[in-house]
């Protein structure tokens, strides 16, 4: 069994959209952080910068964060997908932890559980350790991106964790299941600094309209790197869209 493992007390974050502006557009927003890292201001701010956009926005707290509900939202259509959640490294045989992610479900982890995509390499078994007691949940892998039945049409998408553009291998899942494009960090980052770069991200995007490399960029001008752990906004594809 392969063990995803996250870095305790490394909070996660990020989100933001770049797609169409245009009157019926609609967004998601994943939330897998909010029983561990509740931020309802950020919820409330990111919502109401993508209103501003016309977005049409649909919102899943943890309680709802399941493997089943990452499948059903991400053949939805939406034009921009948040995914506020944990992410974690792969842990080697050796112990070492590699470059390749899988991104948190809330979905408790059962042995007897899934037992099909376990084999298949889509789910595999998490580990988040923070502040409370250890708890061993499902997390999705970039071959479960590649998995999903239809295409993500030009969607946008927002890997929200730590390291999730530590690798490409997970946006480029994406990507070649029809994003336009991915944005995400890559390396760790914490809970206050995430919330403040999330949502100067975000406007950039939304209201001034800039490609989500742009954006990206933009951001890091402004604040720099995460100061504590060092993780920077970054794009894919690289050249930017």
């Amino acid at each position: 069994m392969i063990l995803a493992l996250l870095n305790a007390g490394v909070a996660t974050l990020l989100s933001g959209p770049s797609t169409s502006q245009s009157r019926g557009a609609r967004a998601v927003l994943v939330d897998q952080l909010s029983e561990t890292f509740a931020n309802p201001a950020f919820i409330a701010n990111a919502t109401s910068v993508l209103e501003q956009g016309r977005f049409t926005v649909d919102y899943y707290p943890a309680q709802q964060v399941s493997v089943d509900l990452y499948r059903e939202v991400l053949s939805r259509g939406y034009d921009v997908i948040i995914l506020r959640a944990h992410v974690a490294r792969f842990k080697e045989a050796d112990g070492r932890l590699s470059d390749e992610v899988t991104i948190f479900t809330n979905e408790p982890f059962l042995e007897k559980g899934r037992v099909a995509e376990r084999a298949s390499g889509l789910v595999v078994q998490s580990r988040y350790v923070g502040d409370e007691t250890p708890k061993n949940l499902f997390s999705v892998t970039d071959k479960f991106i590649l998995s999903l039945k239809g295409e993500l049409g030009g969607a946008t998408v927002i890997i929200m964790g730590c390291s999730g553009l530590r690798s490409q291998a997970m946006a480029q899942a994406f990507v070649r299941k029809g994003a336009r494009a991915v944005a995400g960090w890559d390396g760790e980052i914490s809970a206050a600094y995430a919330d403040s770069a999330t949502e100067s991200f975000l406007r950039r995007l939304v209201t001034a309209g800039a490609p989500i490399a742009q954006a990206a960029q933009e951001t890091m001008a402004e604040l720099g790197p995460d100061p504590a752990y060092g993780g920077r906004l970054v794009s894919f594809p690289t050249g930017g869209l």
